[in-house]
């Protein structure tokens, strides 16, 4: 939570702009592929790992070029602080 909360910005919706109805807040992270410790790259990697055995996707190569990975909140009490 560390890694992301700082960075959160409100979401953007379908069609553009925030949403009215709910508060929700989210980010992409970019995985540093040459450091294996990293903890971006350590949860990239394993969900990379689940869609190969899942989808049985033997093929499907994890690196430079994928999509970020990507974090979401919503705020369960919209009447309080909106920023996470």
């Amino acid at each position: 939570m560390e890694l992301t909360l700082p960075h959160m910005t409100p979401s953007v919706v379908s069609g553009g702009g925030t949403s009215q109805a709910r508060q929700s807040f989210s980010t992409n992270m970019l995985p540093d592929w040459s450091d294996e410790l990293d903890t971006v790259t350590r949860i990239a990697r394993r969900k990379f790992a689940f869609a190969r055995e899942v989808g049985e996707y033997a093929s499907l190569v994890e690196g430079p070029g994928q999509e970020p990975v990507s974090s979401g909140f919503y705020n369960p009490n919209p009447n309080s602080n909106p920023k996470p």
